[in-house]
């Protein structure tokens, strides 16, 4: 009762959404609600730097034409399926007038364990 009580009262706010990353110690298939495939990439800095600019899609590019230690971009824009090993929010994306809640999720990909930008829609409720 009491967790219903406070699930009534957080849908009450107006402008406060209840994001859902994906959770630790889950396997997680990423699918972006923008674009055709999620931005993966080496570190946690790279995904906050794409959050927070300015021109996410240009911070993004750079990146992506930046090779790594391995020859390969360090982002990309991939479809991971992988095991969710932490969960750190970035802050809040806008993106074609839609607003998101985003997260950088430390995934491993079999080998390899990378950031994935997790967007959660975020209803804004205007006064």
């Amino acid at each position: 009762m009491r967790s219903a009580l406070l699930a009534f009262a957080l849908c009450a706010l107006p402008g406060f959404a209840i994001a859902q990353p994906p959770a630790t110690g889950t396997t997680h298939t990423f699918v972006d609600p923008l674009f055709s495939s999620t931005v993966f990439c080496d570190t946690y800095q790279q995904v906050r730097d794409i959050v927070t600019a300015d021109d996410p899609g240009g911070v993004f590019e750079t990146y992506l034409l930046t090779p790594n230690e391995r020859s390969e971009p360090t982002c990309a824009a991939i479809i991971p399926t992988g095991l969710v090993v932490n969960v750190r929010p970035v802050g809040r994306l806008e993106q074609d007038g839609q607003h998101f809640t985003a997260y950088a999720v430390e995934t491993q990909v079999g080998e390899i364990t990378g950031f994935a930008l997790y967007l959660e829609p975020f209803d804004m409720v205007r006064a």
